[in-house]
């Protein structure tokens, strides 16, 4: 029988998590808030009552090995009330997903109920970010950049990134829930691919189209059907990047110069062409190759423990590791170089085996779900596709360590774990 404090604590958590996927479309201040005040919560409930068992998963346990390293390393480096502060709090996230798992176990309706709680955000997010492609101004009336959009993120430019990232959670749910591949399935996917496509991020776009054929593929459809999808797909996504030339202008012609392949019609841009490597082509651009190249030789200075996290924004003006103007930024945008910069071998252990962890386990399910169809497989494989996004080192990345972003890792999280440990959906 449930005790009024269990009952008390599971109504604060399934009211909070509801309210969670609309605070996250309006940064990252509120959903922080929420996930920090529900994490220290059921801290303090697991030690009061002595509940260790809600944390005895494995996984959980991989990641606050994980946390105690990178706090432990964060007590010697130079600024370690700066490091730390990050470091620490990174507890917060690994307890969110454990809470995550606790509401599901006793809250039955609380996937149907998030569901429509994150359909309804991204609905409100969708609408507001294209109205801002088509209007110019978002729904602040502030005037939309150059080719990226904002949505309902105010200045913050990641549209695309957070869409990328999010919308596989929601089909998992949606397919918990109702358990078909209807017009509303594909209604979501069709928004969601438009909008993220049409948001100008060329690494979100490149990773929507991925997950979105690898989503197609995993389905019940009749291998001609699935085809059918990747074709449709690839034709949305190229059909809308040709209609609008400013896009066009964006996620072709200025990728190819990023590159050093092809100048631009300014004198500057073809400064910055003629000088590229001797290779043909910079990595990414030549301001991405310059953090790669700060960030190795972070990582060489102290291989086996790296400089500590978030120390890469405060060593990369270091004179054995600048160099040039390009170093300095928060972070060296790949998650594989700031992993070795800041978190050394160590740290590049732990990152290795949650990559192939994920990897070997989305390449599993997608095999013998592309043989023969099962409900759990088809879930987690879209669970799987928000890690592998998260942890893919391929493509220029954000901070491994920013909260906003963790807590995309750590949402599907929670629910990979409630349905991982279940015989059948």
């Amino acid at each position: 029988m449930k005790t009024s404090e269990n009952l008390r604590l599971i109504d604060y958590f399934y009211k909070s998590l509801l309210l969670f996927p609309l605070f996250l479309i309006t940064g990252p201040f509120l959903p922080d808030l929420v996930a920090t005040l529900i994490s220290i919560i059921f801290i303090f409930y697991i030690l009061s009552y002595k509940k260790f068992y809600l944390l005895d998963n494995k996984i959980i346990i991989f990641f606050l090995f994980f946390w105690l390293y990178i706090s432990l390393r964060s007590l010697f480096t130079d600024e370690i009330l700066f490091s730390l502060r990050s470091s620490f709090s990174y507890l917060r996230f690994i307890i969110f997903s454990a809470a995550i798992v606790f509401i599901l176990n006793n809250k039955q309706e609380f996937s149907k109920n998030f569901f429509i709680s994150l359909l309804l955000a991204l609905g409100i997010f969708i609408l507001a970010s294209m109205f801002e492609f088509f209007s110019g101004y978002n729904i602040f009336l502030d005037e939309k950049p150059s080719y990226r959009l904002t949505g309902t993120f105010g200045d913050e430019q990641i549209v695309g990134s957070f869409l990328s990232r999010t919308y596989p959670v929601l089909i998992g749910l949606y397919y918990i829930c109702f358990k078909k591949f209807d017009k509303m399935f594909f209604a979501i996917i069709f928004l969601c691919l438009f909008t993220t496509v049409i948001s100008g991020e060329r690494t979100s776009t490149f990773y929507v189209i991925l997950s979105t054929t690898a989503i197609a593929l995993s389905t019940n459809f009749s291998l001609k059907k699935k085809f059918l999808c990747i074709f449709l797909i690839l034709l949305v996504s190229t059909s809308t990047v040709l209609s609008f030339p400013k896009l066009k202008f964006k996620l072709v012609n200025q990728t190819l110069e990023s590159f050093g392949i092809k100048a631009l019609d300014t004198s500057g841009s073809e400064a910055y062409v003629s000088k590229k490597p001797s290779r043909g082509f910079y990595i990414f651009s030549q301001a991405h190759e310059a953090h790669y190249f700060s960030a190795f030789q972070m990582f060489k200075n102290n291989i086996i423990f790296g400089q500590g996290v978030k120390m890469y924004r405060k060593k990369c003006e270091d004179p054995k590791i600048f160099v040039n103007r390009m170093s300095c930024t928060t972070h060296p945008h790949n998650i594989l170089f700031q992993i070795l910069a800041e978190t050394g071998i160590i740290g590049f252990i732990f990152y290795i085996i949650a990559f192939l962890y994920v990897l070997y386990n989305l390449f599993k399910n997608f095999i013998k779900n592309f043989l023969i169809f099962e409900n759990k497989k088809f879930v987690n494989i879209c669970f799987l596709i928000c890690f592998m996004q998260n942890l893919s080192f391929i493509l220029p990345s954000g901070n491994i360590f920013n909260n906003f972003l963790a807590l995309q890792m750590f949402l599907p999280l929670g629910f990979y774990l409630y349905v991982t440990s279940l015989n059948e959906i």
